[in-house]
């Protein structure tokens, strides 16, 4: 017998087993605000997945690898304290970043958290 797979809108009716399903995974649920659309996924008229298409607020600063860590410390400060400012009202600010020092700088001053898994973008034209 093949499974049937149905994506549709998300209904309140579906937060129970929402909530099953994200504490199955440990992961949290979102909230909903800056949502773009959610779904539900159902297999034989189950519901076995969620998903939110949200928006989502990069924090791109790109520094001339020969400053100094104390001026690098101050663009990071500064570049993070007028992104916040100028969230619009976005739950969280995400930093793509591989050098250690400025990770550590963002940990230290401005809570930045290292999270689990992996970022993958996909470039929509």
């Amino acid at each position: 017998m093949t499974s049937k797979l149905l994506s549709r809108p998300f209904l309140s009716s579906d937060i129970q087993s929402i909530d099953r399903i994200f504490h199955l995974t440990n992961l949290q649920v979102p909230s909903l605000e800056n949502l773009v659309y959610n779904r539900v996924f159902e297999s034989h008229h189950e519901v076995v997945a969620y998903g939110a298409l949200k928006l989502f607020a990069e924090l791109h600063l790109t520094l001339d690898p020969t400053l100094s860590p104390y001026l690098k410390a101050k663009i990071i400060d500064l570049g993070v304290r007028e992104g916040i400012e100028n969230s619009n009202g976005l739950e969280r600010l995400y930093a793509i970043v591989d050098d250690e020092k400025e990770i550590e700088i963002l940990k230290k001053h401005h809570d930045f958290k290292l999270i689990n898994g992996k970022l993958l973008v996909k470039e929509i034209d």
